[in-house]
């Protein structure tokens, strides 16, 4: 049972869901990305990302002189990611696809874990919008399987919802309240909704079609995912 104090004075996004949706918007980058070009400086834009988030729960838990250090050493270690791929030139459909979604990470992860609280929800909507836009340019241009594409776009959708619900509860009940049971039972019905739009989508994707691009599969996949969850959360809405 949650407890929830009088009066919430700290609105910082819920840890729990926030990890949920950094780790979603990580795998959907990996999975939509293909070969090691793609995936090494992602995998790298993922570590520096963990580092300043770690680094962020540190320093609320007092350990300020490393937290401080993590928050620095991460943006550097996603900095570093992205200047390497542009260094290393590939072409450009190979390129951008990475900046976007390493971007999308980043800049998720620091709408999330905040320390400017005010611009959370816009930084972690910036960053999924980047996300998606960079898995979807890698589904059109590198056109990797359909499972990988639509578990990629599905994990995107996840990483929304779950972001969306980290800021919600964290201004709903401060951080002074237990929510992680808020959390779970909020978390659960989202990720076997988008379990069942990917073996779906894999199945639908298999029966024979007279026309159609896996693109828009994964059009019609984000948009009734997104749709499904947006109704999910009209009655938490209207209860707050």
């Amino acid at each position: 049972m949650s407890r929830i104090p009088d009066h919430p004075t700290d609105p910082r996004p819920a840890v729990l869901s926030a990890t949920v949706a950094c780790l979603a918007a990580f795998g959907a980058a990996i999975v939509g990305s293909t070969g090691p070009v793609q995936r090494a400086p992602l995998l790298l834009a993922g570590i520096g990302s963990g580092l300043y988030a770690c680094g962020i729960v540190l320093r609320r838990r007092r350990y300020r002189f490393v937290g401080r250090g993590a928050t620095i050493v991460g943006p550097l270690v996603v900095g570093g990611a992205l200047v390497g791929i542009i260094a290393l030139s590939p072409p450009l459909p190979t390129m951008l696809p990475v900046i976007a979604c390493g971007l999308g990470v980043a800049f998720l992860t620091a709408g999330l874990f905040p320390i400017v609280v005010r611009w959370a929800r816009q930084c972690a909507v910036f960053g999924v919008v980047l996300l998606l836009g960079g898995v979807l340019a890698n589904v059109v241009i590198a056109a990797p399987s359909i499972w990988r594409s639509a578990t990629a776009a599905t994990l995107v959708v996840l990483s929304w919802d779950a972001a969306d619900r980290a800021v919600s509860v964290g201004r709903e009940l401060g951080a002074g309240a237990t929510t992680a049971p808020v959390e779970v039972v909020r978390t659960v019905p989202s990720v076997l909704v988008g379990g069942m739009a990917v073996v779906l989508t894999v199945g639908a994707s298999r029966i024979p079609t007279a026309g159609g691009t896996v693109f828009g599969v994964l059009l019609v996949l984000v948009a009734t995912v997104a749709f499904t969850l947006v109704l999910s959360h009209i009655p938490h809405t209207s209860e707050s």
